[in-house]
C-alpha cells in the first residue's frame, strides 16, 4: 500500500514559524492515510551563557508523547524536511540521536533529499 505524504505546501507554512535563521527544519507526524497528527520545527534557545537549537525531531517526539499519539494511532510515520533560502529543499536526514529517539518511539522515518525527493530512513 503506498503511503500518502502530506502536501509540501504545508511544510512551507510550518517552516515560517521556526525562529532559526539559516536552515529551517520541520518534522510532521502522520498516519498512513495522510492524516496529520502534529508537527514541530527546530527552535533556537538562549540560555544564561549559551545558545543552542532543539532539533525538530526532538520537539515532535515530545509533542507525540504529550498527546499519547502512540496509543491512539497505529503505524505513525514521520517526515522531516529541510528548507534553505539558497537551495530550496535540502537533505534533512536525522542525526544519530534523533534517529534513536524516533526508533525508540516506534515510528517510520522519511526525509527530504537534495531536490525534494522523499527518502526512507533505514
Amino acid at each position: 500500500m503506498p503511503i500518502r505524504m502530506p502536501d509540501k505546501e504545508l511544510f512551507l507554512t510550518k517552516l515560517r514559524t521556526s525562529d532559526v535563521k539559516r536552515s529551517k527544519i520541520v518534522a510532521i507526524a502522520f498516519t498512513p492515510n495522510g492524516r496529520i497528527i502534529c508537527s514541530a520545527t527546530n527552535q533556537c534557545c538562549l540560555g544564561h551563557k549559551y545558545k543552542w537549537t532543539i532539533h525538530a525531531e526532538e520537539n515532535l517526539i515530545r509533542k507525540l508523547r504529550r498527546i499519547n499519539a502512540h496509543k491512539r494511532c497505529d503505524n505513525i510515520q514521520i517526515l522531516v524536511a529541510r528548507w534553505t533560502p539558497s537551495m530550496g529543499w535540502a537533505n534533512a536526514k536525522p542525526c544519530y540521536h534523533c534517529h534513536r529517539a524516533i526508533d525508540r518511539y516506534g515510528a517510520t522515518v522519511y526525509y527530504t533529499g537534495i531536490g525534494g525527493e522523499i527518502l526512507k530512513f533505514v
